[in-house]
Formats: C-alpha cells, sequence, structure tokens
C-alpha cells in the first residue's frame, strides 16, 4: 500500500473526518457500541492535531458531540460520547443532515471522509422530515450533498448487523462504500488509511476505465508463405498502472499454419512506456480464405492484491491487438511425371573427365532439413493447442449458483456479476496440461488464492467454492 501510495504521490494533508453513529437502544447488543468507541479511540490517535473531526450521534434525533480540531488530547473528544446507548429509534437521516452540515462549512478542507455507523433499520418519529425512505427529506439531502465538491470526499456506510438501512446514505451519496459487518471495525479504526485508499482509488478507477495495452506488429501486409522477420510493438496507455503480461502467444484466426518465435515468458510496461519485440514468423503454405494473427496473453498488475483487498477495486486490465494479415498463394502447380517429360537432346560426350562439384544424393539434404522443421512446427502446435481452456467454471456459494464461466482461449477473467459480490481475477490453461486450469482469485477481506484444478477439483475462497468441470464431463452431464 504504501509503494501505491508514493508511485501516486498521495501523502496525509489536512482533512475533515464526520462521524455519524447509532446510539439507540440496540447498538447494546453484541458490544456493539463498546466496540465502536474502541475503534473511534484508534482512528483518533492517527489523525494529525489539524485534522478536523465532528462526532454526531443520532438515535430518536441527532446531536453533534464534538466539533473542531483534533488538537492534543483524543481522549477529551471520546469523553463527550454517551456513555451508553439509550435512544428509542433510529432516526439515519437526522444523523446524516448534521454530518452534511458540517461538510458544507466554509472552512471545510478540500479532503475528508463522511462515515456511517449503524446496526439497525429506518425508524424514525413521524414527524421526522426522514420517516420514510420516500419523504422529502432525503431528497433534499441528496440535492445538498450534490451541490458539495465531493471529488475528494470519501464515504462509507458501516453495517453493524447483517439487516440494516444503511445503504440509505448511496442514495444521497451514490459513490458511498459500503462495508459488511465483518469489516466494520477495521475500516473504522483506521479511516486515515481509508481516506488515502480512497484517494488512491479515484485515481486507479480513473486509469482503468481510459487506459488499456496496445499490440501491433509493424510487419508489412499481408504476409505470404515463408519466413519473416517482425517487430512487435507494446504500449502502454495506462498512466499510473504498472503492467505486465505472461503466457504472451500468437493467436492465429483461419487455417494458414504459423510458427512463431522470439515471445519472452514476461513482459512489464512501466505506466505509458512502449517496447519493441523482435519476433519470427514463420508461415507455411496453404490454400483458401486469408488468415489473421493478434497478441494474446495474461495481463497483469503488480498492484493486483493493493487493489482488490486495499482499495476495493475489481481488476480488468484490456489488452487490444490489431491483427496481422496473411494471404495465401496459389499452389504450386503438380510435376510432371517422367512418363510425360520430352526425352533431353542428345549432348556430345567429351572425352576429358569432368569432376562432379557436389555429391549425388545432396540435392536431398534441403528436403530433410525442410521434414524436420514442418515436424518440429507441427508439435510446437500441437504442445500449444492443449494449453488453450476448455470446459467451465462454476462459482457456489452456499451451495447455490452464482456465476458459470465458459473456458475459452488462453485465459478468461474472473469478474462478479454487475451489482454483485464475489471472486476476482484470472482463470488460465496450463502449459501441456489437458483440462487442467490455474485459478488466482481474491475476495476483500480474504487472503488471494492460487489453484491447480482438475476436471472435477474445487477450491474455497470464503464462503464460496469454485469448481472446475472439463469438457468431456460437461458433455457427458448433458447426455445423462
Amino acid at each position: 500500500m504504501d509503494e501505491v501510495l508514493a508511485a501516486l504521490q498521495i501523502a496525509p494533508q489536512e482533512s475533515d473526518y464526520v462521524i455519524v453513529v447509532d446510539t439507540s437502544l440496540s447498538m447494546k447488543a453484541e458490544n456493539r457500541y463498546t466496540t465502536v468507541v474502541t475503534a473511534l479511540e484508534s482512528t483518533l490517535e492517527e489523525l494529525q492535531p489539524t485534522d478536523h473531526v465532528a462526532l454526531i450521534t443520532f438515535d430518536d434525533g441527532a446531536r453533534v458531540a464534538y466539533q473542531g480540531d483534533r488538537g492534543a488530547d483524543p481522549q477529551a473528544i471520546l469523553d463527550t460520547l454517551p456513555a451508553e446507548p439509550s435512544g428509542d429509534q433510529t432516526d439515519i437521516g437526522a444523523g446524516l443532515e448534521l454530518g452534511l452540515t458540517q461538510l458544507e462549512r466554509p472552512d471545510a478542507h478540500a479532503v475528508g471522509a463522511l462515515v456511517l455507523v449503524t446496526d439497525g433499520d429506518l425508524d424514525a418519529k413521524p414527524d421526522s422530515p426522514f420517516a420514510e425512505p420516500t419523504s422529502a427529506g432525503w431528497a433534499d439531502l441528496k440535492q445538498r450533498a450534490a451541490a458539495l465538491d465531493t471529488a475528494e470526499l470519501a464515504t462509507y456506510a458501516l453495517e453493524l448487523n447483517t439487516e440494516t438501512d444503511a445503504a440509505l446514505m448511496t442514495g444521497v451519496f451514490p459513490q458511498t462504500q459500503e462495508i459488511p459487518v465483518g469489516q466494520f471495525a477495521e475500516v473504522l479504526s483506521d479511516l486515515r488509511t481509508e481516506l488515502l485508499a480512497f484517494q488512491a482509488k479515484q485515481q486507479v478507477d480513473a486509469d482503468l476505465a481510459a487506459g488499456s495495452l496496445s499490440a501491433q506488429f509493424d510487419a508489412a501486409e499481408p504476409l505470404g508463405p515463408g519466413t519473416h522477420e517482425a517487430t512487435l510493438r507494446l504500449t502502454s496507455a495506462y498512466a499510473k498502472l504498472p503492467t505486465h503480461l505472461t503466457n504472451l502467444t500468437i493467436e492465429r484466426a483461419g487455417t494458414a499454419p504459423v510458427v512463431a518465435e522470439g515471445l519472452p515468458p514476461e513482459v512489464v510496461l512501466a505506466p505509458g512506456e512502449t517496447i519493441d519485440l523482435p519476433v519470427t514468423l514463420t508461415v507455411g503454405d496453404w490454400s483458401g480464405a486469408g488468415s489473421e494473427l493478434r497478441l494474446a496473453a495474461t495481463i497483469g498488475t503488480a498492484w493486483a492484491d493493493v487493489l482488490t483487498i486495499d482499495l476495493r477495486t475489481p481488476v480488468e486490465l484490456k489488452l487490444e491487438s490489431a491483427p496481422l494479415t496473411l494471404a495465401a498463394e496459389p499452389a504450386p502447380s503438380p510435376t510432371p511425371s517422367v512418363e510425360s517429360q520430352p526425352s533431353p537432346s542428345p549432348q556430345p560426350v567429351e572425352d576429358t573427365a569432368v569432376e562432379d562439384p557436389e555429391p549425388r544424393g545432396f540435392g536431398l539434404l534441403p528436403w530433410l532439413v525442410l521434414a524436420a522443421v514442418a515436424v518440429l512446427a507441427l508439435a510446437f502446435l500441437l504442445f500449444r493447442s492443449r494449453t488453450r481452456l476448455e470446459g467451465s467454471l462454476t462459482i457456489l456459494r452456499d451451495g447455490q449458483l452464482v456465476q458459470e464461466l465458459l473456458l475459452t482461449g488462453r485465459s478468461v477473467p474472473l469478474a462478479p456479476p454487475p451489482g454483485t459480490g464475489g471472486p476476482s481475477g484470472t482463470v488460465s490453461g496450463i502449459s501441456g496440461k489437458a483440462e487442467q486450469v490455474l485459478v488466482k482469485a481474491a475476495l476483500p477481506g480474504e487472503k488471494p488464492i492460487k489453484a491447480k484444478l482438475n476436471d472435477g477439483d474445487s477450491v474455497r475462497l470464503g464462503d464460496y467454492e469454485l469448481l472446475y468441470t472439463g469438457t468431456r464431463s460437461r458433455v457427458l452431464a448433458k447426455i445423462t
């Protein structure tokens, strides 16, 4: 994380921290309120003395417990909180309204965080402007939030129970990150680092959306049969992210027999860097429609763990490969048989013996060399073809189907469907291994996994099970 922050030139600066805490009676359950106060103690210890802090409590209404600089005594700020929760209701909107008021101050800092902490559903008095999610007060909050400069404002909804209305905050601040019950204490206790991570996420998300890797051959087109020296130019249009390519291969569309040599096992590109790779393309004779060549590779970044775990950002890197066109040449005419060839004209024979310039049978050597090359090329193509993915990867949670990926090509990105949670990563073929895949996957808050799966094998990641099924098993399952 420190390396990512340094690369993005992100450092702590004077910031606003507005923390809105539920003090309804339900917060007594499972020591939730005590856990929140303990986490806040860690947060205040980490802040700078000149950071602005606002502690707001809400139950049947909302109150400002503390507002001002953190100062030299964080404990004095904690002492302003109620000793224990005692409210009969949970007016979430009232708490957010006071939080917004803090951010609307004329002297508010450019960078800040607004945190909502609750364990319950919306339960406000009937005369509250926020009594229902459809009440006019919520529309007013949304309008006020939109008027803020939120480019550097991180917003979090921390859930202290499995079912809460913390998500109502997303209706006011659409970019709010919802933090589940199992992670709320970690996020709250290290809020300063979370704000730095948010600033990094802003840059990284923009870079992921706008950037890509491109691959372009400089060879003349179209290429015919023969051996050609070419340059493959790789360019990173990512302005922030370092990237790398592995499992580089030249994929073919069409029937042209092609062997590519010279591709390295890995290429590392700094942001904005261009690298030229010399490659040798050997194109065999064929007839029929034209073919195309493109670069295929597994794309990754050294920041992957930080992005998926610390920044909670799915990594979806793009490779755009321009095609190289191959054109077939007409097949040579059949060589006439010996019987159909005209007899050579008689030549005068000289008495002087003439030494044969090369031994008989030497003309057979080039054909032997070509045959050896063809055998090696065929073996190479057969070997490479075994690395292509087959079958499917099924993702289950508590025995229920979450997602099924059909596996094709060399590598398939693993990403949860939009609007849902789940593992992210890649599924790759393994050289020379039929119906075996390499799965790399991660979940926010979980240790990433890396596993080789044979047909029928599975691996667990948190609450999820990732099951690989080969093509043969899928077909048999459909038959039976």
